[in-house]
Protein backbone atom coordinates (compact mmCIF):
# COMPACT_ATOMS: atom_id res chain seq x y z
CA UNK A 1 0.00 0.00 0.00
CA UNK A 2 1.20 3.57 -0.98
CA UNK A 3 2.34 5.82 1.23
CA UNK A 4 -0.15 8.71 0.73
CA UNK A 5 0.27 12.33 2.79
CA UNK A 6 -3.15 12.34 4.64
CA UNK A 7 -4.92 15.25 4.50
CA UNK A 8 -7.56 15.84 7.57
CA UNK A 9 -10.64 17.79 7.06
CA UNK A 10 -12.28 19.50 9.43
CA UNK A 11 -15.97 18.40 10.19
CA UNK A 12 -19.03 19.93 9.43
CA UNK A 13 -19.68 20.93 12.66
CA UNK A 14 -15.93 22.09 13.21
CA UNK A 15 -16.34 24.32 10.27
CA UNK A 16 -20.16 26.25 11.96
CA UNK A 17 -18.17 26.24 15.08
CA UNK A 18 -14.54 27.94 13.40
CA UNK A 19 -16.94 30.29 11.83
CA UNK A 20 -19.23 30.76 14.27
CA UNK A 21 -15.95 31.98 16.40
CA UNK A 22 -14.66 34.57 13.96
CA UNK A 23 -18.40 35.55 13.68
CA UNK A 24 -17.67 36.45 17.94
CA UNK A 25 -14.70 38.04 17.48
CA UNK A 26 -15.83 40.54 14.58
CA UNK A 27 -18.63 41.01 16.68
CA UNK A 28 -16.40 42.07 20.01
CA UNK A 29 -14.73 44.17 17.69
CA UNK A 30 -17.67 45.82 16.67
CA UNK A 31 -19.18 46.00 20.22
CA UNK A 32 -15.65 47.71 21.39
CA UNK A 33 -15.74 50.25 18.42
CA UNK A 34 -19.36 51.16 18.89
CA UNK A 35 -18.64 51.83 22.53
CA UNK A 36 -15.85 54.06 21.55
CA UNK A 37 -17.85 55.91 19.05
CA UNK A 38 -20.81 56.59 21.43
CA UNK A 39 -17.98 58.06 23.90
CA UNK A 40 -16.42 59.83 21.64
CA UNK A 41 -19.58 61.48 19.57
CA UNK A 42 -21.65 61.86 23.52
CA UNK A 43 -23.80 59.06 21.91
CA UNK A 44 -25.99 57.12 24.44
CA UNK A 45 -24.92 53.81 25.48
CA UNK A 46 -28.52 52.48 24.78
CA UNK A 47 -28.74 53.71 21.21
CA UNK A 48 -28.21 51.36 18.31
CA UNK A 49 -25.03 52.15 15.89
CA UNK A 50 -26.06 49.79 12.13
CA UNK A 51 -22.00 48.92 10.73
CA UNK A 52 -24.07 48.54 7.84
CA UNK A 53 -22.09 45.24 6.74
CA UNK A 54 -18.90 46.61 7.88
CA UNK A 55 -16.67 43.64 9.39
CA UNK A 56 -13.34 44.95 11.76
CA UNK A 57 -11.04 42.08 10.76
CA UNK A 58 -8.56 43.68 13.77
CA UNK A 59 -8.14 45.94 16.06
CA UNK A 60 -6.15 47.48 14.03
CA UNK A 61 -8.69 48.08 11.65
CA UNK A 62 -11.30 49.52 14.38
CA UNK A 63 -8.67 51.95 14.53
CA UNK A 64 -8.20 52.96 11.54
CA UNK A 65 -12.23 53.46 11.22
CA UNK A 66 -12.09 55.60 14.47
CA UNK A 67 -9.15 58.00 13.45
CA UNK A 68 -11.13 58.47 10.52
CA UNK A 69 -14.02 59.19 11.49
CA UNK A 70 -12.71 61.64 14.79
CA UNK A 71 -11.29 63.67 12.06
CA UNK A 72 -14.22 64.49 9.82
CA UNK A 73 -15.41 67.95 10.32
CA UNK A 74 -14.23 70.25 12.85
CA UNK A 75 -15.70 73.67 13.70
CA UNK A 76 -13.69 76.29 13.76
CA UNK A 77 -14.62 79.72 15.77
CA UNK A 78 -11.76 81.83 16.28
CA UNK A 79 -8.88 79.52 18.11
CA UNK A 80 -11.61 77.12 19.45
CA UNK A 81 -12.52 74.05 18.19
CA UNK A 82 -15.88 72.08 19.27
CA UNK A 83 -15.99 68.28 18.43
CA UNK A 84 -18.15 67.37 15.27
CA UNK A 85 -21.25 66.58 16.85
CA UNK A 86 -22.33 69.76 18.21
CA UNK A 87 -24.98 72.62 16.90
CA UNK A 88 -23.60 76.27 18.07
CA UNK A 89 -25.52 79.37 18.04
CA UNK A 90 -24.92 82.86 17.90
CA UNK A 91 -26.88 85.74 18.83
CA UNK A 92 -27.17 88.69 16.29
CA UNK A 93 -24.76 91.29 15.91
CA UNK A 94 -23.97 94.33 14.05
CA UNK A 95 -21.51 92.94 11.28
CA UNK A 96 -20.72 90.08 9.56
CA UNK A 97 -20.30 86.71 11.19
CA UNK A 98 -17.51 83.88 9.76
CA UNK A 99 -18.03 80.29 10.73
CA UNK A 100 -15.79 77.46 9.58
CA UNK A 101 -15.41 73.85 9.77
CA UNK A 102 -12.32 72.71 8.63
CA UNK A 103 -12.06 69.41 6.54
CA UNK A 104 -9.89 66.73 7.57
CA UNK A 105 -7.26 65.68 4.97
CA UNK A 106 -7.83 63.27 2.57
CA UNK A 107 -4.68 61.00 2.54
CA UNK A 108 -6.78 57.99 1.57
CA UNK A 109 -9.88 58.63 -0.78
CA UNK A 110 -10.91 55.12 -1.21
CA UNK A 111 -11.18 54.54 2.46
CA UNK A 112 -13.17 56.90 4.21
CA UNK A 113 -16.00 56.80 6.93
CA UNK A 114 -18.88 58.74 8.61
CA UNK A 115 -21.11 58.07 11.09
CA UNK A 116 -25.04 59.62 10.95
CA UNK A 117 -28.17 60.00 12.32
CA UNK A 118 -30.92 57.93 10.69
CA UNK A 119 -33.49 58.33 13.44
CA UNK A 120 -34.03 58.82 17.06
CA UNK A 121 -31.47 57.21 18.41
CA UNK A 122 -30.01 54.65 15.67
CA UNK A 123 -26.85 55.95 13.78
CA UNK A 124 -25.27 54.04 10.85
CA UNK A 125 -21.97 53.70 9.58
CA UNK A 126 -21.04 54.80 6.11
CA UNK A 127 -18.20 54.42 3.63
CA UNK A 128 -18.03 57.31 1.74
CA UNK A 129 -15.27 60.15 1.30
CA UNK A 130 -18.80 62.66 0.66
CA UNK A 131 -18.84 65.17 3.01
CA UNK A 132 -21.75 67.08 3.96
CA UNK A 133 -23.37 69.55 6.50
CA UNK A 134 -26.79 71.32 6.75
CA UNK A 135 -27.53 74.91 8.03
CA UNK A 136 -31.03 75.76 9.36
CA UNK A 137 -30.05 79.56 9.81
CA UNK A 138 -33.65 81.18 11.95
CA UNK A 139 -34.17 84.40 11.98
CA UNK A 140 -36.09 87.68 10.55
CA UNK A 141 -35.16 87.76 7.05
CA UNK A 142 -31.10 86.38 7.18
CA UNK A 143 -28.67 87.16 4.61
CA UNK A 144 -26.23 83.87 4.23
CA UNK A 145 -23.20 82.76 2.33
CA UNK A 146 -22.31 79.49 2.20
CA UNK A 147 -19.52 77.44 0.38
CA UNK A 148 -16.08 76.11 0.83
CA UNK A 149 -12.65 77.80 0.52
CA UNK A 150 -9.32 76.48 -0.15
CA UNK A 151 -7.70 77.69 2.65
CA UNK A 152 -9.01 78.96 5.98
CA UNK A 153 -10.43 82.66 6.09
CA UNK A 154 -9.29 85.49 8.29
CA UNK A 155 -11.57 87.91 7.03
CA UNK A 156 -15.02 88.10 4.88
CA UNK A 157 -16.18 85.45 3.02
CA UNK A 158 -15.17 87.34 0.03
CA UNK A 159 -15.25 85.76 -3.59
CA UNK A 160 -12.53 88.49 -5.13
CA UNK A 161 -10.12 87.79 -2.79
CA UNK A 162 -9.87 83.82 -2.20
CA UNK A 163 -10.61 80.48 -3.74
CA UNK A 164 -14.31 80.62 -3.15
CA UNK A 165 -17.25 78.76 -3.77
CA UNK A 166 -20.38 79.84 -2.16
CA UNK A 167 -24.11 80.65 -2.25
CA UNK A 168 -25.25 83.73 -1.90
CA UNK A 169 -28.97 84.28 -0.72
CA UNK A 170 -28.69 88.15 -0.93
CA UNK A 171 -28.34 87.78 -4.65
CA UNK A 172 -29.30 84.50 -5.47
CA UNK A 173 -25.97 83.62 -7.06
CA UNK A 174 -23.53 80.79 -7.39
CA UNK A 175 -19.72 81.82 -7.06
CA UNK A 176 -17.40 79.27 -8.85
CA UNK A 177 -13.73 80.40 -7.88
CA UNK A 178 -15.05 83.98 -9.70
CA UNK A 179 -15.88 87.46 -9.07
CA UNK A 180 -19.44 87.40 -11.04
CA UNK A 181 -21.42 84.94 -10.26
CA UNK A 182 -24.28 83.07 -11.90
CA UNK A 183 -27.71 83.52 -11.27
CA UNK A 184 -29.54 80.97 -9.64
CA UNK A 185 -33.44 80.93 -9.88
CA UNK A 186 -33.94 79.71 -6.21
CA UNK A 187 -35.63 81.52 -3.39
CA UNK A 188 -34.68 81.48 -0.25
CA UNK A 189 -37.21 81.19 2.88
CA UNK A 190 -36.57 81.77 6.35
CA UNK A 191 -37.66 78.13 7.08
CA UNK A 192 -35.28 76.82 4.43
CA UNK A 193 -32.52 74.02 5.48
CA UNK A 194 -29.67 74.70 3.27
CA UNK A 195 -26.76 71.87 2.97
CA UNK A 196 -23.69 71.71 1.90
CA UNK A 197 -21.55 68.88 0.46
CA UNK A 198 -18.34 68.01 -1.10
CA UNK A 199 -16.69 65.30 -3.14
CA UNK A 200 -12.78 65.30 -3.30
CA UNK A 201 -12.38 62.50 -5.40
CA UNK A 202 -14.66 64.33 -8.11
CA UNK A 203 -13.83 68.03 -7.01
CA UNK A 204 -17.83 68.42 -6.80
CA UNK A 205 -19.16 70.90 -4.28
CA UNK A 206 -23.26 70.75 -4.08
CA UNK A 207 -25.95 72.18 -2.67
CA UNK A 208 -29.31 71.01 -1.62
CA UNK A 209 -32.22 72.85 -0.55
CA UNK A 210 -34.92 71.07 2.26
CA UNK A 211 -33.44 67.45 0.61
CA UNK A 212 -33.47 68.62 -2.91
CA UNK A 213 -30.51 68.82 -4.75
CA UNK A 214 -30.12 72.60 -6.29
CA UNK A 215 -26.98 72.87 -7.54
CA UNK A 216 -23.90 70.91 -8.80
CA UNK A 217 -20.23 72.86 -9.11
CA UNK A 218 -17.21 71.47 -10.46
CA UNK A 219 -13.96 73.10 -8.85
CA UNK A 220 -10.38 73.81 -10.29
CA UNK A 221 -8.78 73.24 -6.92
CA UNK A 222 -9.77 70.64 -4.20
CA UNK A 223 -11.84 72.98 -1.64
CA UNK A 224 -10.33 72.32 2.99
CA UNK A 225 -12.50 73.93 4.51
CA UNK A 226 -16.71 74.59 4.73
CA UNK A 227 -17.44 78.04 5.41
CA UNK A 228 -20.81 79.99 6.29
CA UNK A 229 -21.04 83.77 6.28
CA UNK A 230 -24.12 85.60 8.44
CA UNK A 231 -25.84 88.25 8.36
CA UNK A 232 -29.08 89.61 10.35
CA UNK A 233 -29.73 86.12 12.10
CA UNK A 234 -30.77 85.08 16.05
CA UNK A 235 -29.37 81.11 15.94
CA UNK A 236 -27.82 78.67 13.29
CA UNK A 237 -27.97 75.17 13.50
CA UNK A 238 -25.42 73.32 12.21
CA UNK A 239 -26.14 69.62 11.57
CA UNK A 240 -23.07 67.20 10.25
CA UNK A 241 -24.49 63.81 10.92
CA UNK A 242 -25.81 64.43 14.55
CA UNK A 243 -29.45 64.66 13.76
CA UNK A 244 -31.07 63.14 10.42
CA UNK A 245 -30.58 64.69 7.21
CA UNK A 246 -33.62 66.59 5.57
CA UNK A 247 -31.77 65.13 2.40
CA UNK A 248 -31.49 61.81 1.82
CA UNK A 249 -27.04 61.77 2.32
CA UNK A 250 -26.94 57.81 2.75
CA UNK A 251 -28.56 56.96 -0.56
CA UNK A 252 -26.88 59.71 -2.56
CA UNK A 253 -23.62 58.28 -1.05
CA UNK A 254 -24.92 54.68 -1.74
CA UNK A 255 -25.80 55.48 -5.03
CA UNK A 256 -22.28 57.19 -5.88
CA UNK A 257 -20.59 54.40 -4.31
CA UNK A 258 -22.04 51.37 -5.23
CA UNK A 259 -23.00 52.00 -8.63
CA UNK A 260 -20.23 51.65 -11.09
CA UNK A 261 -22.96 53.12 -13.86
CA UNK A 262 -23.49 56.50 -11.49
CA UNK A 263 -20.69 58.70 -13.46
CA UNK A 264 -20.30 56.57 -16.37
CA UNK A 265 -23.77 56.36 -17.51
CA UNK A 266 -24.59 57.03 -21.28
CA UNK A 267 -28.49 57.80 -22.03
CA UNK A 268 -30.43 59.74 -24.96
CA UNK A 269 -31.97 62.38 -24.39
CA UNK A 270 -34.18 63.60 -27.39
CA UNK A 271 -37.54 65.73 -28.84
CA UNK A 272 -38.76 67.18 -31.99
CA UNK A 273 -35.66 68.90 -32.74
CA UNK A 274 -32.89 66.37 -32.60
CA UNK A 275 -31.58 63.36 -30.89
CA UNK A 276 -28.72 63.35 -28.28
CA UNK A 277 -26.85 60.77 -26.75
CA UNK A 278 -25.05 61.76 -23.41
CA UNK A 279 -21.91 59.88 -21.74
CA UNK A 280 -22.38 61.21 -17.97
CA UNK A 281 -18.88 61.91 -16.44
CA UNK A 282 -20.45 64.02 -13.38
CA UNK A 283 -23.04 64.51 -10.96
CA UNK A 284 -25.68 67.49 -12.32
CA UNK A 285 -29.05 68.09 -11.94
CA UNK A 286 -31.99 68.43 -14.39
CA UNK A 287 -31.81 72.36 -14.20
CA UNK A 288 -27.79 72.54 -15.16
CA UNK A 289 -28.25 69.51 -18.00
CA UNK A 290 -30.52 71.57 -19.71
CA UNK A 291 -28.49 74.71 -19.66
CA UNK A 292 -25.52 73.03 -21.10
CA UNK A 293 -27.89 71.66 -23.83
CA UNK A 294 -28.98 74.94 -24.58
CA UNK A 295 -25.67 76.24 -25.52
CA UNK A 296 -25.11 73.05 -27.62
CA UNK A 297 -28.35 73.50 -29.62
CA UNK A 298 -27.61 77.38 -30.43
CA UNK A 299 -24.32 76.47 -31.58
CA UNK A 300 -25.82 73.76 -33.78
CA UNK A 301 -28.33 76.21 -34.90
CA UNK A 302 -25.57 78.55 -35.82
CA UNK A 303 -23.34 76.63 -37.32
CA UNK A 304 -25.42 73.94 -39.13
CA UNK A 305 -23.10 70.91 -38.63
CA UNK A 306 -23.18 67.66 -36.46
CA UNK A 307 -21.83 68.78 -33.23
CA UNK A 308 -20.00 66.49 -30.87
CA UNK A 309 -19.00 68.53 -27.95
CA UNK A 310 -17.58 67.67 -24.65
CA UNK A 311 -17.91 69.71 -21.29
CA UNK A 312 -16.88 69.02 -17.31
CA UNK A 313 -19.90 66.55 -16.83
CA UNK A 314 -20.60 65.03 -20.01
CA UNK A 315 -19.92 64.28 -23.56
CA UNK A 316 -22.87 64.89 -25.84
CA UNK A 317 -22.58 63.21 -29.67
CA UNK A 318 -25.92 64.61 -31.85
CA UNK A 319 -27.57 60.95 -33.42
CA UNK A 320 -30.48 63.56 -34.90
CA UNK A 321 -31.30 66.66 -36.30
CA UNK A 322 -34.57 67.59 -37.24
CA UNK A 323 -33.24 70.51 -40.51
CA UNK A 324 -36.76 70.82 -41.61
CA UNK A 325 -37.91 72.67 -38.24
CA UNK A 326 -35.02 75.40 -38.30
CA UNK A 327 -35.72 77.99 -40.75
CA UNK A 328 -34.72 81.81 -41.14
CA UNK A 329 -37.63 82.73 -39.04
CA UNK A 330 -36.14 80.27 -36.09
CA UNK A 331 -32.74 81.62 -36.43
CA UNK A 332 -33.97 85.05 -35.94
CA UNK A 333 -35.92 83.82 -32.83
CA UNK A 334 -32.83 82.35 -31.58
CA UNK A 335 -33.18 83.76 -27.92
CA UNK A 336 -36.29 82.99 -27.02
CA UNK A 337 -35.68 79.15 -27.61
CA UNK A 338 -34.73 78.25 -23.51
CA UNK A 339 -38.46 78.87 -23.28
CA UNK A 340 -39.39 76.91 -26.33
CA UNK A 341 -37.31 73.64 -24.93
CA UNK A 342 -38.65 71.96 -21.91
CA UNK A 343 -38.48 68.70 -20.12
CA UNK A 344 -42.33 66.82 -20.59
CA UNK A 345 -42.27 65.90 -16.77
CA UNK A 346 -41.62 67.27 -14.06
CA UNK A 347 -38.49 65.39 -11.85
CA UNK A 348 -38.60 65.54 -8.34
CA UNK A 349 -35.29 64.37 -7.89
CA UNK A 350 -31.75 64.94 -6.51
CA UNK A 351 -29.64 63.79 -9.48
CA UNK A 352 -29.75 62.81 -13.11
CA UNK A 353 -28.97 58.98 -12.20
CA UNK A 354 -32.42 59.05 -9.83
CA UNK A 355 -34.42 59.79 -12.90
CA UNK A 356 -32.38 56.94 -15.09
CA UNK A 357 -32.76 53.84 -12.91
CA UNK A 358 -35.57 52.82 -13.92
CA UNK A 359 -35.27 54.36 -18.17
CA UNK A 360 -32.19 55.46 -20.29
CA UNK A 361 -33.63 58.48 -21.83
CA UNK A 362 -35.19 61.69 -20.79
CA UNK A 363 -37.76 63.37 -22.75
CA UNK A 364 -37.78 67.21 -23.68
CA UNK A 365 -40.41 69.09 -26.01
CA UNK A 366 -39.83 71.21 -28.28
CA UNK A 367 -41.99 74.04 -29.90
CA UNK A 368 -40.88 75.97 -33.06
CA UNK A 369 -41.53 80.50 -32.70
CA UNK A 370 -44.26 80.29 -35.10
CA UNK A 371 -46.16 77.30 -32.82
CA UNK A 372 -44.94 79.37 -29.42
CA UNK A 373 -46.61 82.61 -31.90
CA UNK A 374 -50.26 80.50 -32.75
CA UNK A 375 -50.05 79.34 -28.49
CA UNK A 376 -49.94 83.36 -27.66
CA UNK A 377 -52.47 84.37 -30.08
CA UNK A 378 -54.87 81.25 -28.85
CA UNK A 379 -54.40 82.16 -25.34
CA UNK A 380 -55.23 85.90 -26.38
CA UNK A 381 -58.57 84.92 -27.63
CA UNK A 382 -59.38 82.79 -24.42
CA UNK A 383 -57.99 85.76 -22.00
CA UNK A 384 -60.26 88.14 -24.15
CA UNK A 385 -63.03 88.03 -21.00
CA UNK A 386 -60.32 89.02 -18.53
CA UNK A 387 -58.60 92.22 -18.21
CA UNK A 388 -55.35 94.04 -16.56
CA UNK A 389 -55.68 95.87 -13.32
CA UNK A 390 -52.45 97.77 -14.52
CA UNK A 391 -49.81 99.61 -12.73
CA UNK A 392 -51.08 99.72 -9.33
CA UNK A 393 -48.37 101.31 -7.07
CA UNK A 394 -47.38 101.48 -3.19
CA UNK A 395 -46.18 104.45 -2.27
CA UNK A 396 -44.99 104.62 1.81
CA UNK A 397 -45.16 108.09 3.86
CA UNK A 398 -43.53 108.93 7.00
CA UNK A 399 -43.55 112.28 8.55
CA UNK A 400 -40.79 111.48 10.62
CA UNK A 401 -37.27 111.29 9.47
CA UNK A 402 -36.17 107.82 9.13
CA UNK A 403 -32.44 106.43 8.42
CA UNK A 404 -33.59 102.30 8.20
CA UNK A 405 -36.88 101.32 9.44
CA UNK A 406 -37.75 97.66 8.54
CA UNK A 407 -41.11 96.99 6.61
CA UNK A 408 -43.03 94.13 5.83
CA UNK A 409 -45.98 94.00 3.16
CA UNK A 410 -48.58 91.56 2.63
CA UNK A 411 -50.40 91.21 -0.26
CA UNK A 412 -53.39 88.73 -0.85
CA UNK A 413 -55.90 88.19 -3.65
CA UNK A 414 -58.58 86.11 -3.91
CA UNK A 415 -59.59 84.19 -6.74
CA UNK A 416 -61.00 87.37 -8.88
CA UNK A 417 -57.35 88.69 -9.76
CA UNK A 418 -53.81 86.66 -10.49
CA UNK A 419 -50.86 88.94 -10.12
CA UNK A 420 -48.81 89.73 -13.14
CA UNK A 421 -45.54 91.64 -13.49
CA UNK A 422 -43.73 92.92 -10.26
CA UNK A 423 -40.99 94.56 -9.54
CA UNK A 424 -39.11 94.26 -7.47
CA UNK A 425 -40.10 90.56 -7.44
CA UNK A 426 -42.36 89.43 -4.10
CA UNK A 427 -42.02 86.39 -2.01
CA UNK A 428 -44.13 83.74 -2.78
CA UNK A 429 -46.08 82.49 0.44
CA UNK A 430 -49.31 80.80 -1.28
CA UNK A 431 -50.79 80.40 -4.63
CA UNK A 432 -53.79 78.14 -5.19
CA UNK A 433 -56.89 78.97 -7.34
CA UNK A 434 -59.08 80.50 -4.29
CA UNK A 435 -56.05 82.18 -2.60
CA UNK A 436 -52.44 83.71 -3.61
CA UNK A 437 -50.44 85.75 -1.24
CA UNK A 438 -47.28 87.62 -1.80
CA UNK A 439 -44.52 89.43 0.49
CA UNK A 440 -41.87 92.15 -0.15
CA UNK A 441 -39.48 92.62 3.16
CA UNK A 442 -36.87 95.27 2.97
CA UNK A 443 -36.33 98.44 5.05
CA UNK A 444 -36.73 102.20 3.81
CA UNK A 445 -35.59 105.64 4.57
CA UNK A 446 -37.77 108.94 5.00
CA UNK A 447 -36.95 112.73 4.82
CA UNK A 448 -40.38 113.41 6.48
CA UNK A 449 -41.89 115.08 3.19
CA UNK A 450 -41.23 113.10 0.08
CA UNK A 451 -42.43 109.59 -0.13
CA UNK A 452 -40.14 106.95 1.36
CA UNK A 453 -37.40 105.72 -0.64
CA UNK A 454 -37.41 101.26 -0.42
CA UNK A 455 -34.27 99.44 -0.05
CA UNK A 456 -34.93 95.49 -0.85
CA UNK A 457 -31.77 93.61 -1.42
CA UNK A 458 -29.47 96.73 -1.48
CA UNK A 459 -31.42 98.00 -4.24
CA UNK A 460 -33.49 101.57 -4.66
CA UNK A 461 -36.84 101.58 -5.33
CA UNK A 462 -39.55 104.55 -4.99
CA UNK A 463 -42.65 102.34 -4.79
CA UNK A 464 -43.32 98.80 -4.98
CA UNK A 465 -45.06 97.79 -7.78
CA UNK A 466 -47.78 94.99 -8.85
CA UNK A 467 -50.02 93.94 -12.55
CA UNK A 468 -53.02 92.39 -11.69
CA UNK A 469 -55.02 90.07 -14.47
CA UNK A 470 -58.38 90.77 -13.60
CA UNK A 471 -60.43 86.99 -13.94
CA UNK A 472 -63.62 88.56 -12.56
CA UNK A 473 -64.23 92.23 -13.61
CA UNK A 474 -67.39 92.59 -12.27
CA UNK A 475 -66.56 92.01 -8.71
CA UNK A 476 -64.77 95.28 -9.01
CA UNK A 477 -67.76 97.38 -7.71
CA UNK A 478 -68.50 101.01 -6.22
CA UNK A 479 -69.97 104.32 -7.10
CA UNK A 480 -69.85 104.97 -11.15
CA UNK A 481 -69.50 108.22 -12.99
CA UNK A 482 -68.97 109.35 -16.25
CA UNK A 483 -65.93 110.82 -18.45
CA UNK A 484 -65.10 111.93 -21.78
CA UNK A 485 -61.79 111.66 -24.15
CA UNK A 486 -62.61 115.25 -24.84
CA UNK A 487 -62.12 116.67 -21.73
CA UNK A 488 -60.58 113.71 -20.13
CA UNK A 489 -57.27 115.13 -18.48
CA UNK A 490 -59.14 117.77 -16.91
CA UNK A 491 -61.90 115.61 -15.80
CA UNK A 492 -59.28 112.50 -14.24
CA UNK A 493 -57.36 115.47 -12.62
CA UNK A 494 -60.24 116.57 -10.75
CA UNK A 495 -61.46 113.18 -10.11
CA UNK A 496 -58.55 111.99 -8.52
CA UNK A 497 -57.63 115.06 -6.48
CA UNK A 498 -60.88 114.49 -4.90
CA UNK A 499 -60.09 111.02 -4.33
CA UNK A 500 -56.93 112.27 -2.12
CA UNK A 501 -53.94 111.78 -4.04
CA UNK A 502 -51.39 114.58 -4.65
CA UNK A 503 -50.30 116.58 -7.43
CA UNK A 504 -46.84 114.13 -8.46
CA UNK A 505 -49.47 111.29 -8.15
CA UNK A 506 -51.52 112.43 -10.25
CA UNK A 507 -49.58 113.67 -12.88
CA UNK A 508 -47.55 109.76 -12.78
CA UNK A 509 -51.63 108.47 -12.96
CA UNK A 510 -52.34 110.17 -16.07
CA UNK A 511 -48.79 110.39 -18.03
CA UNK A 512 -49.46 106.21 -17.37
CA UNK A 513 -53.49 106.12 -18.60
CA UNK A 514 -53.81 108.93 -21.20
CA UNK A 515 -52.85 107.26 -24.31
CA UNK A 516 -54.74 103.91 -23.34
CA UNK A 517 -58.35 105.35 -22.44
CA UNK A 518 -58.14 106.36 -25.72
CA UNK A 519 -62.57 105.70 -26.32
CA UNK A 520 -64.96 108.71 -26.90
CA UNK A 521 -66.61 107.79 -23.29
CA UNK A 522 -66.00 105.83 -20.18
CA UNK A 523 -67.93 104.61 -17.11
CA UNK A 524 -65.59 105.37 -14.31
CA UNK A 525 -66.34 102.69 -11.33
CA UNK A 526 -64.57 104.15 -8.04
CA UNK A 527 -63.79 100.49 -6.56
CA UNK A 528 -65.43 100.57 -2.90
CA UNK A 529 -64.16 98.84 0.50
CA UNK A 530 -64.55 95.48 -1.51
CA UNK A 531 -62.04 95.77 -2.97
CA UNK A 532 -59.42 96.20 0.06
CA UNK A 533 -61.63 94.06 2.19
CA UNK A 534 -62.34 91.05 -0.61
CA UNK A 535 -60.61 91.17 -3.67
CA UNK A 536 -56.45 92.39 -2.55
CA UNK A 537 -56.07 92.67 0.92
CA UNK A 538 -52.72 95.14 1.56
CA UNK A 539 -51.05 95.14 4.48
CA UNK A 540 -47.75 97.04 5.60
CA UNK A 541 -46.13 96.51 9.00
CA UNK A 542 -45.91 99.55 10.74
CA UNK A 543 -48.72 101.16 8.49
CA UNK A 544 -52.02 101.47 9.90
CA UNK A 545 -53.46 104.07 7.74
CA UNK A 546 -53.65 102.86 4.29
CA UNK A 547 -55.21 105.11 1.24
CA UNK A 548 -55.88 102.77 -1.73
CA UNK A 549 -57.41 104.25 -5.22
CA UNK A 550 -58.57 101.75 -7.65
CA UNK A 551 -60.82 103.02 -10.80
CA UNK A 552 -62.52 100.70 -13.38
CA UNK A 553 -62.80 102.41 -17.20
CA UNK A 554 -65.56 100.48 -19.04
CA UNK A 555 -66.31 102.08 -22.83
CA UNK A 556 -69.76 103.01 -23.42
CA UNK A 557 -71.99 104.66 -26.34
CA UNK A 558 -72.71 107.95 -23.85
CA UNK A 559 -73.20 109.25 -20.34
CA UNK A 560 -75.83 110.59 -20.72
CA UNK A 561 -77.46 108.87 -17.36
CA UNK A 562 -74.22 108.71 -15.66
CA UNK A 563 -73.47 111.23 -12.48
CA UNK A 564 -70.59 113.34 -13.41
CA UNK A 565 -67.58 113.80 -11.41
CA UNK A 566 -69.20 116.64 -9.40
CA UNK A 567 -71.26 114.09 -7.77
CA UNK A 568 -68.28 112.64 -6.00
CA UNK A 569 -67.48 113.02 -2.52
CA UNK A 570 -64.15 113.77 -1.53
CA UNK A 571 -61.83 111.82 0.23
CA UNK A 572 -59.56 112.71 3.15
CA UNK A 573 -55.85 111.99 2.42
CA UNK A 574 -53.91 110.69 5.40
CA UNK A 575 -51.28 112.07 7.48
CA UNK A 576 -48.15 111.36 9.29
CA UNK A 577 -47.04 107.98 8.36
CA UNK A 578 -49.31 106.53 5.97
CA UNK A 579 -49.57 104.55 2.24
CA UNK A 580 -50.51 105.62 -0.86
CA UNK A 581 -51.85 102.85 -3.71
CA UNK A 582 -53.22 103.94 -7.08
CA UNK A 583 -53.79 101.88 -10.18
CA UNK A 584 -56.98 101.11 -12.98
CA UNK A 585 -58.30 98.50 -15.04
CA UNK A 586 -59.93 98.73 -18.36
CA UNK A 587 -62.55 96.59 -18.62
Amino acid sequence: MDTQELIVKPSEQQQVFNKNEQTNENQLLINKASLSLKTMFGISISDIIDWNGIIPKSEEDVQFILNNIQQRIVFMDGKNQTTTFVSFQDSVGPLRNIKQMKLSGFVDLSKQYTLVCVEQNKYQLIKTDIQYCEFHIIGKDPIFSIGMVLNTLNKRFDNKSDRVVKLSSNDRKIFNEETKGSNTNTLFEDSDVIGCGYIPSQQIVFYTRNGNLINVIHTEYKMNCFAIELERYNIVNINTGNQPFVFDYIEFCNDFNTNTTFLKKTFTVNCELFIFEIKMSGITTLEQLKNKLLKIIIKRIHIQKQVHIKTDIFECEEMFWNEGLIDENEINHIYDIKNRITFKEECECSTIFSVLKTNSQIEMSFITHQQQEDQIVSEEVEWSDFCGFDKPVILMYDDTIKEKEEFCCHLELNDAIDIGATYPNPRIITEDNTKKEYEWKGTYCSDGVSNCVIEINNKHFDYLFWEGVCLKKEEFKGKEVGITHENISNELEVLLKKLGMNEREINDFIVYWIAKLNKNYYKVTICDSSYDNEIAQLKISGFNQIHRIALKFEEVENINNLPTIDSVEERQRPTGKYVIEWGGIIA
